[in-house]
């Protein structure tokens, strides 16, 4: 069986020793065995249920007490685990050698970052960083832009880390907060609270002229050109956002779209567009 890899969620400078994780249960229903038009009996409730995705909740759901639902990291972390939730699992690390936080210093560099679903993981974690970061520098707002756009299908349903997002959003501090904020903008889009259906990529083309100001800096005020990381589902999501992106340089750059597309393989080849994607 082929391993499954998943992205940190927290930050060494936060929890240092502690690795956290996010994964989605997969479990879909599948086509009925149908005679006449009719599902055979036992056969109207065949599901697909992921193998290790059903093997890590279970675990979740013995061992840590934790039930099929959304928790988060912090959720996590406030329980009283004991000696008995001891438990070895197998885990194969691999690090990536290009997605990740710039060095040696990642406060300085603007971030655009886009993780619908499970795709947020590795960029609460970038937050966390930051945080981190800030905090030790005695910041309490970004230095540089740092923009989340994260997606899903309802507010109040798959809204993935939503507490700590907003704790983490600039926007959302109060005159009598003190303390360090890591998102300067955080864009949402959830395709079904609507009857318009709403994507990421939809509030990329939005925000297009914000994006190609970011990506292309400025010299004069010293602000460094952007990076885009991009994190989730390759075939339907990473590719629906590398197209809005080209539309996005070619309309606010006044390219065309192969000079655009050009541009898109020029800052992929310069480390400056990241995917971390599956299939």
């Amino acid at each position: 069986m082929q391993p499954r890899y998943y992205s940190f969620v927290n930050s060494p400078l936060r929890q240092p020793g502690v690795a956290v994780v996010a994964f989605s249960i997969v479990d879909v229903p599948l086509p009925s065995l149908l005679l006449n038009g009719a599902a055979l009996p036992g056969h109207d409730t065949r599901r697909r249920r992921g193998v290790c995705s059903h093997w890590l909740a279970h675990l979740a759901q013995t061992h840590l007490g934790l039930e099929p639902r959304i928790e988060t990291a912090s959720l996590i972390q406030a329980r009283d685990l004991g000696p008995a939730s001891t438990l070895q699992v197998r885990v194969r690390y691999r690090p990536s050698p290009v997605f990740r936080l710039p060095t040696p210093d990642p406060l300085r560099t603007p971030l655009i970052m886009i993780g619908p679903g499970t795709g947020v993981a590795p960029f609460v974690g970038f937050l966390h960083h930051l945080q981190a970061c800030l905090q030790k520098d005695g910041h309490t707002k970004p230095i540089a832009e740092s923009w989340l756009f994260f997606g899903c299908r309802s507010p109040d349903q798959d809204f993935l880390y939503r507490d700590e997002l907003l704790h983490l959003d600039v926007s959302e501090a109060t005159e009598t907060d003190t303390g360090a904020r890591s998102l300067s903008q955080l864009v949402l889009a959830f395709s079904r609270a609507s009857p318009e259906l709403v994507y990421v990529q939809d509030r990329l083309r939005e925000s297009g002229k914000d994006i190609v100001r970011i990506m292309c800096g400025n010299a004069e005020q010293q602000q460094q050109p952007g990076r885009i990381y991009i994190c989730g589902d390759a075939l339907g999501m990473a590719k629906e956002v590398r197209q809005a992106l080209q539309e996005i340089v070619a309309e606010h750059t006044h390219r065309s779209v192969e000079e655009a597309a050009a541009l898109l393989r020029d800052w992929t080849a310069q480390q400056r567009l990241l995917l971390d994607v599956w299939h």
